[in-house]
């Protein structure tokens, strides 16, 4: 228990308390797996529609906007599929 009162605390109290607190967050934390992503975007015609399309969907991609006047897609891509 650390003392209320700040003359009495001290590293010899702050330390320790931090330690078990850094131990116990990593303890307590899922273990994660990232995988780093290229932000892309695609310009095309609107008649290679299905094409862009089709080579999105083969390498994993999330599309995050899609105008279709001059097709334009905005999307994310892992970095080991590209």
């Amino acid at each position: 228990m650390i003392a209320g009162e700040p003359i009495h605390r001290a590293g010899a109290q702050i330390i320790p308390t931090a330690r078990r607190v850094a131990y116990s967050a990593f303890l307590m934390a899922t273990p994660r797996l990232m995988e780093p992503y290229y932000f892309v975007e695609v310009q095309a015609p609107a008649d290679c529609v299905s094409a862009v399309y089709t080579v999105l969907a083969r390498r994993r991609c999330v599309s995050h906007s899609v105008r279709v006047v001059f097709l334009f897609v905005s999307c994310s891509i892992p970095l080991a599929q590209a």
